[in-house]
């Protein structure tokens, strides 16, 4: 049975959600992040917002806003960009 590319980019994005959450979920933060780190994924906006999650988790407040800020240059809807401003002024609000 064949699928169609709508088909392939919903399995696509289910399975990137999964991996996504498996690192946030982590006791580790460093954990996720050495996996992140080994990825070259720059030009892939979740890889940014996670891995600004993971830094945020880790205590690395200045890492975690630029990597919000890379998040941020590559969403693509209104709804990433407030949910990604709304994270940025929380964080800058708790340092």
């Amino acid at each position: 049975m064949a699928t169609s590319r709508a088909d392939d980019k919903r399995v696509y994005r289910a399975t990137v959600r999964l991996h996504r959450q498996q690192l946030e979920e982590l006791e580790e933060p460093e954990a996720g992040l050495a996996i992140l780190d080994g990825l070259d994924l720059d030009h892939y906006r979740y890889f940014h917002s996670t891995r600004a999650d993971l830094l945020r988790r880790a205590g690395r407040a200045t890492e975690a806003r630029d990597a919000y800020q890379r998040a941020l240059e590559l969403a693509q809807t209104d709804a990433e960009r407030r949910s990604l401003n709304a994270r940025l002024a929380k964080l800058s609000r708790s340092n």
